[in-house]
């Protein structure tokens, strides 16, 4: 994830970055979650990104783009937390998550985002 971040510096138009990781085999699953914080940065994102290659040192392969089934930060947030990602042991594994483009712990985002779900 470091390495996308330097590749895609935090610059606001995003707020969330992930790269899952399959358990079994402990190697990432081979595409990232980024929460856009608006259409225009997402379609931003895409003009850029869609069908273009990540640095050797990452992969090889060409961008795909797509769309989550669920949008948005508080959704985003929700999910990762049903699923148990923020609770990995290695909290480099875990998602990144920035609020006005500071870092923040998933527990600290949750709670800003999410307070009446606690």
């Amino acid at each position: 994830q470091v390495d996308l971040v330097q590749l895609w510096p935090v610059d606001g138009s995003y707020d969330f970055l992930h790269l899952p990781i399959d358990m079994s085999t402990r190697k990432r699953r081979g595409f990232a979650v980024v929460n856009c914080i608006s259409r225009a940065a997402a379609f931003e994102f895409f003009q850029r990104w869609y069908k273009m290659p990540l640095q050797a040192a990452l992969s090889r392969k060409c961008m795909n783009i797509c769309l989550m089934r669920s949008q948005g930060i508080r959704a985003t947030l929700q999910r990762y937390r049903r699923d148990g990602a923020h609770l990995l042991p290695n909290v480099n594994l875990r998602p990144l998550v920035w609020i006005h483009g500071s870092k923040v712990d998933f527990a600290e985002a949750y709670s800003y985002y999410l307070p009446d779900r606690l």
